[in-house]
């Protein structure tokens, strides 16, 4: 009897989920009242349609505890005493479980004795069989001629493979900017909210429950035994034997040979989700961001918080689009709906590129630049070069993009030393601020010698206290006696201009 239930999961789990509707229908943000006896009229309605499924008639005794359960469960509308409706619920779930057992035991073999323990094992049953619904529902999913095809069964694995990253890429998303972390909270709000979320958990708990119900009683049959729940055989449907020998093995790996997760189609799904997460994003950054604050941002977030933050998680979220985009570009087969998807990614990108070195310009605008911001900006440009080799490698499949990427690489390194660093910082931090404050000073004395030949001559003109005076002399000193101390072989051009500089300054005597 158990097998047979479970052969024919598609009749026992509707019957489960009309279980599940009605309880949750009845129930939902209800207490007692007209809605338990409805209830009880529709299980044991049930329990009737399942019992002629498996060619079990109806036993007369069976038919009068039904009866009994329905008026008992009438008489809960009749009462306003709080225990003695909880008696009567009781007594209606055990006239119940007492009927479904009566219901699936041969006459003349149920003795008093058998019956009660029976009862007492029921619930053990059950919480044995909490898997079966589960197991069942995939396994017909995996006969149904629906799922075997191939397009939609990617589909389906990319959904569920896309999920985590997605829940990585809207954490990033949400930390860079608050204007979308406001949009997916709200979105989440509503897809999460407390009314859907437990509507689908009780019509999932009715399911679940009934059909465990079923299965645990079927198990404890006198044709059952307890085992067959504790450790179930695989049920083989007679409608669908043979079926996996049936199917060609292009069908079950794919027309390729390969297996669903080489599939474009897989790829392409993720992709699809990722990149519409992205779109939203983009939107936001050219109406709120690139728009100058056109349009209301939350309330209390003035423009210049916004634009100021963020900066670092777009960085490492445009690394994981280029980590992408070569994961993509390195399959086989690229069909023309991935390769759609990935110009728009890689547009995408090139926004939210845009949008950390915007945020990272109006930042070092206020608080300077450092060695650490210029190397921010730095990468944020090597990676946009590299995003437009993979994006010519999608248009172009025989695009040399390992070399390009090296050559990018190697030649902007090369650029990025040959300007000096601390050079560029000591003259863009010089020339922003005729007035520097006391941190302002203390970082220009933080800088190597690169930088002496621009900030010496300017502290020079610049009032400092007394502290920074010998902050300043300490700075030459350590200069003038690395360059002292250098020989022929370890020779610094860097070290021996600066001290030059400095000898060319002190008056002669």
């Amino acid at each position: 009897m158990l097998e047979f239930i479970r052969s024919h999961f598609q009749f026992f789990g509707g019957i489960s989920l009309i279980f599940g509707l009605v309880f949750t229908f009845c129930f939902y943000k209800a207490g007692l009242g007209l809605s338990f006896p409805v209830f009880v009229t529709a299980a044991c309605g049930l329990l009737i349609l399942s019992m002629r499924k498996l060619s079990l008639p109806v036993k007369r005794f069976t038919l009068f505890l039904c009866a009994v359960s329905i008026l008992l469960a009438c008489t809960t509308v009749f009462t306003a005493n709080g225990v003695m409706q909880f008696l009567t619920v009781c007594a209606v779930l055990l006239l119940l479980d007492l009927s479904l057992i009566h219901q699936t035991a041969k006459d003349g073999l149920s003795s008093c004795f058998e019956l009660l323990l029976r009862i007492i094992k029921l619930p053990f049953g059950v919480i044995s069989a909490i898997g079966f619904p589960f197991a069942d529902c995939f396994r017909a999913a995996g006969h149904s001629r629906l799922f075997r095809n191939e397009t939609l069964r990617s589909v389906l694995f990319g959904l569920i493979a896309a999920v985590p990253i997605l829940i990585v890429l809207l954490s990033l998303l949400s930390g860079a900017d608050m204007v979308f972390s406001s949009v997916t909270g709200r979105l989440l709000d509503v897809v999460f909210s407390s009314d859907p979320f437990f509507i689908l958990l009780m019509i999932l708990s009715g399911f679940v429950l009934c059909y465990a119900i079923l299965c645990a009683a079927a198990g404890m049959s006198p044709g059952g035994r307890v085992t067959d729940v504790l450790f179930p055989a695989v049920p083989v449907s007679h409608t669908d034997t043979g079926t996996a020998e049936r199917i060609p093995q292009k069908e079950q790996t794919g027309k390729s040979g390969s297996k669903t997760a080489g599939n474009p189609v897989f790829s392409a799904t993720i992709l699809f989700c990722i990149t519409l997460v992205y779109l939203v994003f983009c939107v936001i950054q050219i109406l709120y961001l690139f728009a100058g604050g056109l349009f209301a941002l939350p309330e209390g977030l003035t423009y210049s918080e916004y634009a100021r933050t963020g900066f670092f998680e777009l960085l490492f979220v445009a690394c994981i689009n280029f980590a992408i985009l070569l994961f993509c570009l390195n399959e086989a087969e690229t069909g023309r709906l991935q390769c759609a998807l990935l110009l728009v990614m890689s547009g995408c990108t090139f926004i939210m590129i845009a949008s950390a070195a915007y945020r990272m310009c109006l930042y070092v605008e206020s608080y300077r630049l450092t060695l650490l911001r210029l190397l921010v900006l730095f990468f944020l440009g090597v990676l946009a070069l590299l995003m437009a080799g993979g994006t010519a490698a999608v248009l172009h499949r025989r695009f040399p993009l390992f070399f390009y990427c090296v050559s990018v690489i190697s030649v902007s390194f090369l650029l990025l030393c040959a300007v000096r660093p601390d050079t560029v910082i000591a003259r863009y931090n010089i020339e922003t601020e005729q007035t520097p404050s006391d941190a302002d000073i203390s970082y220009l004395l933080t800088l190597s010698a690169d930088a002496a030949p621009y900030v010496l001559p300017f502290l020079a003109f610049v009032e400092t206290e007394a502290d920074y005076e010998y902050a300043v002399e300490s700075y030459e000193q350590e200069i003038l006696s690395g360059s002292e101390s250098r020989g022929i072989r370890d020779f610094n051009y860097s070290i021996w201009n600066a001290a030059r500089g400095i000898l060319a300054d002190e008056p002669s005597d």
